[in-house]
């Protein structure tokens, strides 16, 4: 049997006390949530990051290709507004694991690099 190899060109790091929340740029957004099921079940979960990107686990099939506006939060406060793009998605269980890419070409803030830079450098530590 092949070994599967790895295809990140960029190491990742866990996610762990991040919270993420994204909007729909190019499709029809999530369904809406009342807040009391939202906390039962959060609708995105962030599973692992690097400056260039994100995995997250939703409910929510999401296409590939489709653009989201993704906030970024850590424990500390500081939130992050950064564009994404999806580009994969698997099914696990009854959720799906979606990678996104950060795109920056659509984001305004030149500071958004260095800012997810910083990030991953305090997961790092």
């Amino acid at each position: 049997m092949a070994q599967q190899t790895e295809r990140r060109r960029y190491k990742r790091y866990s996610a762990d006390g991040l919270k993420v929340t994204v909007t729909s740029i190019t499709g029809s957004g999530q369904q809406e949530v009342s807040s009391e099921a939202k906390l039962k079940q959060p609708s995105l979960i962030p599973m692992d990051f690097n400056q260039h990107g994100i995995a997250v686990l939703t409910p929510h099939l999401f296409q590939i290709g489709q653009r989201l506006a993704l906030q970024v939060r850590e424990e500390g406060g500081s939130m992050l507004e950064v564009d994404g793009v999806i580009m994969s998605r698997c099914r696990q269980e009854s959720w799906y694991r979606c990678g996104l890419t950060f795109d920056y070409k659509y984001s305004g803030d030149n500071l958004m690099n260095t800012a997810l830079v910083e990030l991953e450098h305090q997961a790092i530590n």
